[in-house]
């Protein structure tokens, strides 16, 4: 059925600013958990800061060859960066970024009663970088009221976490599988992997 959703430069900009609150979620478990009080700073002086100036002066940014790709590039290693440093260390605290994670999820309010489940899908999907300005990560087998399945392709995503050594799925995908189902904890709408590439939303 195609791609449903599009990557208008405004969602790619607040998809790029979940992303840096998943950033700081996990810089923040490092700093509790005790394994790097510095961990926010010290991925800044790495890759350096998304130039976030607003969505207005932002959009306009996008506009200029390479600035989009260039700060894409900075917030996808900033993740796959803090989220190796944690596992590094310590393994187990893929428990503790799972959680963190969920209750990320749960702070996102959106009002889903009475909407196609197609609605749930593109308020998902809006809160999660999953590729480039372009690219989008999903291809829709099956949509009907309620439920949509979806297969997922390789994301551009995928290749700056190879390049750090940290496996994509085991953790990229896990925790933003716990993203997902904390932002769909009040619904009646489940998430499911059928398999390691396609996921369905379906209501109970």
């Amino acid at each position: 059925m195609g791609n449903i959703n599009t990557n208008k430069p405004e969602k790619v900009y607040m998809r790029i600013r979940q992303q840096e609150k998943f950033i700081e979620t996990v810089a923040k478990v490092a700093d509790e958990e005790g394994i790097n009080e510095n961990l926010i700073n010290e991925v800044k002086e790495r890759f350096g800061n998304f130039e976030d100036l607003g969505l207005e002066e932002t959009l306009k940014k996008m506009s200029q060859y390479g600035w989009l790709d260039r700060n894409l590039e900075i917030v996808e290693k900033r993740f796959a960066y803090v989220v190796k440093s944690v596992i590094d260390a310590d393994e187990s605290q893929l428990v503790n970024l799972e959680n963190a994670f969920y209750e990320l999820g749960q702070e996102v309010e959106t009002d889903y009663e009475g909407k196609p489940i197609r609605y749930v899908y593109d308020a998902i999907r809006d809160m999660l970088l999953d590729g480039g300005k372009t690219e989008e990560i999903n291809q829709i087998i099956n949509e009907e009221y309620d439920e949509i399945v979806w297969s997922r392709v390789r994301p551009t995503t995928k290749k700056y976490w190879d390049e750090m050594g940290i496996d994509f799925a085991k953790f990229y995908l896990k925790l933003r599988s716990r993203f997902i189902q904390g932002m769909l904890e009040k619904t009646d709408i489940k998430f499911e992997k059928l398999d390691d590439t396609v996921c369905q939303l379906v209501r109970r």
